[in-house]
């Protein structure tokens, strides 16, 4: 029974990184191996040109 709960676990995890664009992380929960990690790109980028926001509202 522990051993279904477990691959349950491992599926519905998969399911969830492959959903959040991991296929790495999918493909490591499903087959039980490890993945190389790849070198993400960085988040932030810098502005080229324009104005910060300082108080973004909604009306």
């Amino acid at each position: 029974m522990n051993t279904i709960l477990n691959r349950i676990d491992r599926l519905l995890m998969a399911i969830t990184f492959a959903e959040a664009n991991e296929p790495e992380l999918a493909q490591e929960f499903l087959n039980n191996r490890k993945s190389t990690r790849r070198q993400r790109a960085p988040q932030n980028t810098p502005m080229t040109g324009g104005q910060n926001v300082t108080n973004q509202t909604a009306h």
